[in-house]
C-alpha cells in the first residue's frame, strides 16, 4: 500500500510543478486585463477583449489554487474523488485554455523544424514546446496513480500479515 502512496506523491509533484508554471501566464492575462495604461492606449473593441482576458486570468488564479489545494489534501492521499477533481481541472480548464491553441502550430510545420526553431531562440515554436511539456506533465500525473485511486484491492505479490488464530482461504 505505501508503493501506491508513493506514486500519488510523485503525481502530485508533478502537477503541482505542472500548475506553477501556469502562474506566469495567468498573471499575465490578469495584469493586461486590469491595467489602466494598457486600455487607455488600445481600440475600443480591444479594451473589452483585454478587460475580458483579465477576468481569465483571475479565474485562472483561482483555479490554480483549487488545484493545488486539492492536490495537497487529497490526491496525494489518494482519495478518488480528488482525481476526479484534477481531471477535471486538467482537461476542461487547462487544456482548451492554454494548450488547445498551440496544436495549429504543431499542424503546420513539420517536428524536426519544430525543434530546430524552438532550439535558436524565444518564439512561438519554443513556447509551444513549453506548453506541451506542461500538458504532457500533467497528463502523466493523472495517468500515473490509476492504479492507487481505482484499483486498491489486493494485488499479485502484496503480503498479508496474519494475527494468531486466524487462518486463510
Amino acid at each position: 500500500m505505501r508503493i501506491y502512496r508513493d506514486v500519488a506523491f510523485v503525481s502530485g509533484v508533478l502537477l503541482t510543478i505542472a500548475l506553477l508554471s501556469l502562474v506566469p501566464l495567468s498573471q499575465q492575462a490578469f495584469f493586461a486585463g486590469h491595467s489602466r495604461s494598457v486600455h487607455e492606449d488600445a481600440d475600443p473593441c480591444c479594451q473589452t477583449e483585454l478587460y475580458a482576458w483579465g477576468h481569465v486570468g483571475e479565474a485562472s488564479i483561482a483555479f490554480i489554487l483549487i488545484g493545488l489545494i486539492v492536490t495537497w489534501t487529497g490526491y496525494v492521499k489518494a482519495v478518488r474523488s480528488a482525481w476526479f477533481i484534477m481531471l477535471i481541472i486538467v482537461w476542461i480548464w487547462a487544456y482548451p485554455l492554454f494548450f488547445k491553441g498551440i496544436i495549429p502550430v504543431f499542424r503546420s510545420s513539420p517536428l524536426s523544424e519544430l525543434i530546430s526553431d524552438a532550439l535558436k531562440g524565444p518564439g512561438i515554436y519554443r513556447t509551444s514546446l513549453y506548453m506541451v511539456a506542461r500538458f504532457a506533465s500533467m497528463v502523466i500525473a493523472l495517468l500515473l496513480p490509476i492504479r492507487s485511486f481505482f484499483f486498491r484491492g489486493k494485488t499479485p505479490g502484496s503480503s498479508v500479515t496474519l494475527t494468531p488464530g486466524t487462518t486463510t482461504k
